[in-house]
């Protein structure tokens, strides 16, 4: 029994021994001219720097093996450090490596480097400029925060990602160009680069994160050369999207006036063209199904849009503010009854009031057989139109259908038609007369306020539906 014991705490004794062995070998932690660094499977980790020069070149070989990497907080408040080379061989550049080097106004960095971590350039308020090494996939979070001296920066191709608050405040910054192999960047990338006047979109970019481009007031151009691949990023909100102060967006350096978005988008997601003042035109193909919310919001030079039978949905505020438009092009008069239309402004109607289709302006129109409802809005403002005749088969007209419609003299509608949406001919002042079928049996309210000219009228019950009672108040 106490042989067996015995063996057993040797065992126990050599596999502590063992590990304590490994421990040394792999930690190996040492000095070389100021360097602190430890030695990993025969690699180098610069860990700590305690020497005092102001111009730092970092060995490529220490005790004959290779440095690889700086580690994390390295050269952490390094305050009277100017520059610095790393070697080539150095694949990664840890945490807050140079945080706080207030002092450093030039380093290099080796296209061996893969990654640059979070932080790692925090407060390096003398830092002019870097050159990032198309070697490099990944750019952390924070990295150049607060690099109030940085004036210009080209991410390189090879990144895929910009983390967020990655230039937060580098308030001298000027220019920025973001390589075509980047995807995302991050929430509050550029937040307050107050000199920032031009930024270079690369046509990878998918999402933009919250804020990213907010109080970069001096913003004067967005540059991109893929229009199609803009109209997909995604943004959280307008504080996102550079357009929102830069207000004018370059196609292969060429100032965007009248735009057709490319044949196979199938999206233009939300606010992709936020405040964009420089369009004049937008023509929309037949790829399209949906225009997302804000997508041209306040874009008051637009004064036309085509929109094609393929769309299916209009978002929110999709055309608020587009005070310039002036004429909606469409093909199928069906297809654009059938739109789901977000609100008021989700229409090009509610600022344009002429519709044409066919290129011809729409006045006496029939809408086509098969259309079951007019959905909301869609003829909204419409001041061309003075007669509409709808046939068997639609069932309802819907919310603010011909809300607006000042010229409108004359509608038939039909006795299929089973309910009246409210506001549906709100202010058609020039409306004389209308019959409301049988069918009918709500009335929504408002649905013929302030129709100045109705002088007759044919109602088929008392009230705004059937089992109402009272007035016609809620209805006129």
């Amino acid at each position: 029994m106490k042989g067996k014991f015995t063996k057993k705490l040797l065992l126990a004794v050599f596999t502590v021994a063992m590990i304590v062995c490994a421990m040394v070998v792999t930690t190996n932690a040492a000095t070389y001219n100021g360097f602190e660094y430890s030695v990993s499977g025969g690699k180098v980790t610069i860990t700590d720097y305690t020497g005092s020069a102001t111009e730092v070149v970092i060995p490529d070989t220490i005790d004959g093996y290779p440095v690889t990497s700086i580690g994390e907080r390295a050269f952490y408040r390094c305050e009277s450090l100017t520059s610095i080379t790393i070697p080539k061989g150095v694949k990664s550049i840890g945490s807050f490596a140079f945080a706080y080097c207030e002092s450093l106004t030039s380093i290099t960095i080796p296209s061996s480097v893969t990654s640059i971590g979070d932080c790692v350039f925090v407060e390096c308020t003398s830092l002019t400029s870097i050159t990032i090494p198309d070697s490099v996939t990944n750019i952390g979070g924070s990295v150049f925060y607060g690099c109030t001296s940085l004036t210009s920066i080209t991410i390189p191709d090879s990144v895929k990602s910009l983390g967020g608050n990655a230039f937060y405040e580098c308030t001298r910054l000027e220019s920025v160009t973001i390589g075509n192999g980047v995807t995302s960047i991050g929430h509050d990338a550029f937040y307050y680069c107050t000199s920032l006047k031009s930024v270079t979109i690369g046509n990878g970019v998918t999402s933009i994160g919250e804020n990213a481009f907010y109080k970069c007031t001096s913003l004067a151009s967005v540059y991109i050369t893929d229009l199609a691949a803009w109209c997909n990023i995604d943004f959280t909100n307008f504080k996102d999207n550079p357009l929102y102060f830069a207000e004018k967006i370059y196609i292969n350096k060429k100032l965007a006036t009248n735009i057709t978005i490319p044949t196979g988008v199938k999206s233009i997601k939300s606010k992709a063209f936020y405040n964009c003042k420089s369009l004049k035109s937008v023509t929309i193909p037949n790829s399209v199904i949906s225009i997302g919310e804000d997508a041209f919001y306040n874009c008051t030079s637009l004064t036309s849009v085509t929109i094609p039978n393929s769309v299916t949905s209009i978002g929110e505020d999709a055309f608020y503010c587009c005070t310039s438009l002036a004429s909606v092009y469409i093909t199928d008069l069906a297809a654009w009854c059938n739109i789901n239309l977000g609100d008021v402004c989700s229409n090009p109607l509610f600022n344009a009031k002429k519709l044409y289709i066919n290129k011809k302006l729409a006045t006496d129109i029939t809408i086509p057989n098969g259309v079951k409802d007019i959905k909301n809005y869609v003829f909204i403002n419409c001041t061309s139109l003075t007669n509409v005749i709808i046939p068997k088969g639609v069932t309802s007209i819907n919310t603010c259908a011909f809300d607006g419609c000042t010229s409108l003299t004359s509608i038939t509608i039909p006795d299929s038609v089973t309910s009246i949406g409210a506001q549906a001919f709100k202010k058609c002042t020039s409306l004389k007369s209308i019959t409301i079928p049988k069918g009918v049996t709500s009335i929504g309210e408002g649905a013929f306020k302030n129709c100045s000219s109705l002088a007759n009228i044919t109602l088929p019950f008392v009230g705004s539906s059937r089992n109402a009672s009272g007035t016609y108040d809620a209805v006129f």
